[in-house]
């Protein structure tokens, strides 16, 4: 097997890793997230986490 072959190989095996990995993660913050607040994940929080700059800045601003 070439090494571009290898390459390939190794990095689609990778971002199925990577994929896995985020999935396991998101069901483990939404059980914790459900049972802290008992609710499930509302798009706000997905906006805090797209935008985190934005979210600092309003907490900042508000907190001075």
């Amino acid at each position: 097997m070439a090494v571009a072959d290898w390459l390939r190989v190794f990095a689609s095996g990778l971002n199925c890793d990577l994929a896995v990995a985020s999935v396991l993660f998101l069901c483990i913050a939404d059980y914790y997230f459900f049972e802290e607040f008992r609710s499930r994940f509302s798009t706000v929080a997905i906006d805090y986490l797209l935008y985190p700059h934005e979210v600092f800045v309003n907490v900042w601003s508000c907190w001075d």
